[in-house]
């Protein structure tokens, strides 16, 4: 393969928020069927035929959850992976457009999270002690967005590597 290449996936950490919202989803059917069965109404059978067609739509999105990054040649890509097996790629950055690229909490992104003007998203597990970097610029779309994520050692040293790219990169 030409060019430089690397990815990097990582889990996202789920924390007690997730499992509450599928313990809401289920609960809210087996009440929707109690109440079906004690009042025997088509109106309450509707609604928890409503409730089993949201759970169903909405358990992917609660379940196994995966970040992947992929680097080359200047370009990220961002994917989300649900379950596995069902990737999206949400964002494209290209560094040739970024204007800057530091790990979290580097004192050269202040203007950049500070600015109402930029998005921020983030594509990092959320786990203590993980090494985010934050990259911050134009998307591919041209909107101004701040992004969290992990990469591999491997990207950061295709980066380093590559003198154009190198300036961007700030390292302490």
């Amino acid at each position: 393969m030409d060019g430089a290449y690397a990815e990097n996936s990582v889990k996202a950490a789920k924390g007690g928020k997730y499992t509450l919202y599928k313990l809401l989803l289920i609960l809210g059917d087996i009440v929707l069927l109690l109440l079906f069965f004690y009042f025997g109404q088509a109106f309450i059978a509707f609604l928890f035929v409503g409730g089993i067609i949201a759970t169903v739509m909405l358990f992917p999105y609660l379940s196994n959850l995966e970040y992947e990054v992929i680097y080359v040649n200047g370009q990220f890509d961002f994917a989300r992976i649900l379950n596995g097996s069902n990737r999206k790629r949400l964002l494209r950055m290209d560094l040739d457009s970024a204007d800057v690229l530091a790990p979290e909490g580097s004192h050269d992104l202040d203007t950049y999270l500070n600015n109402q003007k930029y998005k921020v998203r983030s594509f990092s597990s959320g786990r203590e002690g993980a090494k985010n970097y934050v990259i911050a610029g134009k998307d591919s779309n041209g909107n101004l967005c701040v992004t969290m994520f992990e990469p591999s050692e491997k990207m950061l040293e295709l980066i380093k590597g590559n003198p154009v790219y190198r300036r961007k990169l700030k390292e302490y």
